[in-house]
């Protein structure tokens, strides 16, 4: 196992039992079980590619910490997108609550700005129940923008400026 400090946050890169690098990263000023996680800002971060075992880890970790997970993959948050997704099954958000999954329709308009708020929405209500949030998945911008509290505006898509650039690519 191998930490650095970049700034204020703190990297780990872990050893996957099955021979992977799993990189996680965490600012967690102190672990209390008994107290709880509340007011500590402790937010831990399990990211990799699909179907390499994070929900399986996640759900054998919430066995040993009071963990709720944060979605943080761009395919999960839609609804009736459940297969291809590796999008946690009804048994594993059973044994731990899940947070920030088929929270739109495909067919509905979805960016960064809406996966904050629903996350942040989320960290904060886990938060106040004294858990600690796990964010797990595999999509970048949505990991760095909630670990490093990205101010993200919520402006409706330009219409006629996609349109323009789509003229330049066909």
């Amino acid at each position: 196992r191998a930490c650095v400090p970049p700034s204020s946050a703190r990297w780990c890169f872990a050893r996957h039992p099955r021979g992977s690098s799993v990189p996680f990263r965490g600012a967690v000023k102190r672990v209390d079980t008994t107290g709880g996680f509340r007011g500590t800002g402790a937010l831990i971060a399990l990211v990799g590619p699909t179907a390499v075992g994070k929900t399986e880890f996640a759900v054998k970790l919430s066995g040993y910490l009071p963990i709720e997970v944060i979605n943080a993959d761009s395919r999960q948050v839609y609804r009736s997108m459940d297969i291809g997704t590796g999008k946690p099954s009804l048994s594993e958000r059973a044994r731990v609550p899940h947070h920030v999954f088929d929270v739109v329709n495909p067919d509905d308009e979805f960016s960064l700005a809406e996966y904050l708020r629903h996350a942040r929405a989320a960290l904060d209500s886990i938060t106040v129940r004294g858990h600690l949030p796990l964010v797990v998945g595999g999509s970048g911008q949505y990991v760095w923008s909630l670990m490093e509290g990205w101010h993200v505006p919520g402006l409706p898509p330009d219409a006629a400026f996609r349109m323009r650039l789509e003229r330049l690519l066909y």
